[in-house]
């Protein structure tokens, strides 16, 4: 007979659990009728006010747009026609139909539902940030909430939305819940909505899908672009207007012959710069947008989450064209992100975290003193330096996020916003001990070295011939061929290895999990045919097995020099290769690749062997699959000599395939949140990846509109320079001549990969559409 405590699975809840569940969702609510009651009081009064003061300002300005809007949708005119003090709707059309039941409350009550509505939006923020950033707080989760629901609400950009009845506060939780809360299938169309209703959460699409969520990314792009149809089946006139050229039209924000500035990147152009060089706002908000977007996805690849989502959110906040106070929501996480990785120990934290408060909260009283007629001064004379103080505020934050991360993180890697360890352990306990990777005697030690082959007769017999040249030789050698039509079954034959022969060409997946197969050795060392390891690679491999704890793979690097040197475009390859290889060395995230690994069978068979369906991309899948417990290690001194692709069409063709596979590589990884990645992570820069795929789009526009020649240059200096580190290789290693060839080969390279990744993003829509549709 077993004794659980009350309310643990499977048994009755007690009556103490009933008492604390009570107590628990009486809190919540307390805290929701604060929010509520706050805001309508603050409401109240500053109507009052206005109302005494005889001032002609009212309440739910935008609100008053929206209804306008909602009631064309709903008299059969369209949306856009909307004029109301000058403001027009600029929103899609599916917004409209979202917002239409507003018409039907009448303005009183529909201000009054939703502003409460939005009202209660706000400790919902506050504590999916709460619950991100302190998840073992227990009871004083509540606290935290009300306390922090209490600092917000005061702040400009959230009563200001209040005071408007903008739509802002509930965007921002939609996106916070499908991105923190919501798994599996579903996940991305909360996002999706979201963008449907208002356009700037579209950024978080692009954020989905670098941070390797691929199928999130896809849904929340689909789901958004099933709101696009909604909009032309139910309105077709109104949705050809705005998809047709009247969402890029700012000037409709504001009455006519007033300039829409805000706080973006365009706004610091059109504040400060003469108006001559205002075009200028484009490329430097595509720059703030590939740098934002880049501290974005690291923060989420350190799985500090709610870090990353912030970074996209400010990025997207400064890229707009068109950016008001009251879009700056986002203040509430980013508060919540400063007091948690700051603390208050210090005079330093409590000034950031109180100068990030004040920032704000000041614009407010100057607003409310404005539209009551209190201030003389014209609007643009204290709307400038908040905007700028705002655009400056986005800037800092990011720079601060980029400083965080700079920092080197823990092994085993915690969760660094919450302090709790999500990488230790096994899947069966935290305090579950791995399978041992380091042998107690010389029988352990044997080793077993797999060689995959297919029309390898070039390589093979100097890639044997180093095996054999080991100081610490293998226990036995075993070649896969796979169905060669060369002579290079042959060339094995010469030497005293075991030679299995595929009957049919399969592809290195099947060929390795063949060798593995066949191997009686307790580790196993893989190399390609095309290599030829260093006299000491596997001894090396196994010192390090032996020495590193908890060591599931040892992996080592190219020689910077290829073992033939067939051309200008093998040196590339291979300098590439052995530069960021050897930039892995050391991280705790780096990509799986099999040229020269060491790896115990116990792990090797826990994983499960490599994918067969693939033909490409096997080995970084491999890692996806590999249990959190163990540690990758990459190593400079386990060293091997490639041979490698030297000409350009098969370049190409090798680097387009590689692209296309991995958004399927991603999308698995994306299931396992517990795995590691096993991409190519240090292979190429985000920002790069971004400023390449710009430049693509730009490219086809070039004949039709000259003036863009310098941003597409830009462009493409850009992205060269974010690679800056490997071309000051290059020509330290090869010359002047060289470095300037591997710009042209790496400006390529990124081209291939944003194209073949876009390729294969399709594909895998595709296949998962097909899977949805039955």
């Amino acid at each position: 007979m077993s004794v659980l405590a009350p309310g643990a699975p499977g048994t009755p809840a007690g009556p103490g659990t009933r008492g604390r569940d009570r107590a628990g969702t009486g809190a919540a609510a307390g805290v929701l009728l604060l929010a509520a009651g706050l805001t309508a009081a603050g409401i109240a009064a500053v109507s009052w006010v206005a109302a005494r003061t005889g001032s002609a300002w009212a309440p739910g300005g935008d609100l008053a747009v929206y209804r306008d809007a909602a009631a064309a949708v709903l008299a059969g005119g369209s949306p856009y026609e909307v004029d109301r003090g000058g403001y027009a709707f600029v929103y899609p059309p599916f917004a409209a139909l979202v917002l239409t039941p507003l018409a039907a409350l009448g303005p009183v009550a529909g201000y009054w539902a939703w502003t409460l509505l939005s009202a209660l939006a706000v400790p919902v923020v506050v504590w999916l940030a709460v619950d991100q950033l302190a998840p073992a707080c227990g009871r004083s989760r509540t606290l935290l909430v009300a306390a922090g629901t209490l600092a917000v609400l005061p702040l400009s950009p959230i009563a200001g939305t209040l005071l408007l009845g903008n739509v802002n506060v509930l965007l921002v939780a939609l996106v916070l819940v499908d991105l923190l809360r919501v798994r599996g299938r579903y996940a991305g169309v909360l996002t999706g909505i979201a963008a449907g209703i208002k356009l700037t959460p579209l950024i978080f699409v692009g954020y989905l899908l670098l941070t390797g969520r691929i199928r999130a990314g896809v849904t929340a792009l689909a789901s958004f672009l099933g709101t696009v149809a909604v909009g032309f089946l139910l309105l077709p006139g109104p949705s050809a207007a705005f998809w047709g050229g009247a969402f890029a039209d700012g000037s409709r924000t504001r009455p006519p012959g007033e300039e829409a500035v805000g706080s973006s990147v365009r706004g610091v152009v059109l504040n400060l710069l003469p108006e001559p060089l205002w075009p200028l706002w484009l490329p430097a908000s595509l720059l703030v947008g590939a740098l934002g977007l880049a501290v974005a996805v690291r923060a989420s690849r350190r799985r500090m989450e709610l870090t990353g989502i912030v970074a996209c959110a400010v990025t997207g906040l400064l890229v707009s064209p068109v950016t008001w106070y009251a879009h700056w929501v986002w203040c509430v996480p980013v508060l919540a992100l400063l007091a948690a990785r700051t603390g208050w120990a210090s005079w330093r934290a409590r000034a950031l975290l109180g100068g990030a408060w004040l920032v704000f909260a000041l614009p407010l009283p100057w607003w409310i003193a404005y539209v009551l007629g209190w201030v003389p001064a014209s609007e643009r004379a204290w709307v400038r330096p908040v905007e700028l103080l705002y655009s400056l505020t986005g800037a800092a934050l990011l720079v601060l996020a980029a400083a965080w991360l700079r920092r080197p993180a823990p092994a085993p890697e915690p969760d660094t916003e919450t302090g709790v360890e999500t990488g230790a352990g096994s899947g069966t306990g935290a305090d579950a001990e791995p399978v041992s990777a380091r042998p107690a005697d010389a029988a352990i030690d044997a080793v077993a070295v797999i060689v995959p082959n297919y029309n390898k007769s070039k390589t093979l017999a100097a890639c044997l011939d180093a095996i054999y040249a080991q100081t610490h030789p293998p226990t036995e050698v075993i070649v896969v061929d796979d169905h060669s039509t060369d002579d290079s079954p042959d060339i094995a034959r010469q030497y005293p290895c075991t030679l299995i022969q595929q009957p049919t060409n399969q592809g290195p997946a099947a060929a390795r999990n063949t060798g593995a197969h066949h191997s009686t050795a307790p580790l196993l060392f893989f190399v390609d045919s095309d290599t030829a390891p260093a006299p000491d690679a596997i001894a090396n491999a196994l010192h390090i097995l032996h020495t590193t704890p908890h060591t599931g793979m040892v992996q080592g690097i190219y020689a910077p020099h290829p073992l033939y040197d067939d051309g200008p475009v093998e040196a590339y390859r291979v300098a590439f290769e052995h530069f960021w290889r050897k930039r892995s060395v050391g991280r705790s995230r780096a990509a799986t690749l099999f040229a020269a690994s060491l790896v115990p069978r116990a792990v090797f068979d826990e994983v499960g062997g490599f994918d067969e369906r693939l033909r490409t991309g096997e080995d970084a899948e491999f890692g996806t699959r590999m249990p959190e417990r163990y540690r990758l290690v990459v190593t400079d001194t386990v060293v091997t000599r490639h041979d490698d692709v030297d000409r350009f069409l098969p370049f190409v063709r090798e680097q387009f395939g590689f692209a296309t596979q991995t958004p399927l590589v991603m999308l698995r990884a994306g299931r396992r949140r517990n795995a590691g990645t096993g991409l190519r992570v240090n292979a190429f820069s985000p920002t790069g990846l971004v400023l390449s795929g710009l430049s693509l789009l730009a490219l086809p526009l070039l004949p039709l509109l000259p003036w863009l020649l310098p941003l597409w240059l830009a462009l493409l200096a850009g992205s060269a320079a974010t690679s800056h580190a490997f071309l000051r290789f290059t020509y330290r290693f090869r010359g002047a001549g060289f470095a300037a060839y591997a710009t042209g080969m790496h400006l390529l390279l990124y081209a291939l990969a944003v194209v073949g990744t876009g390729v294969g993003t399709l594909r895998v829509a595709y296949v998962l559409a097909r899977g949805w549709a039955r």
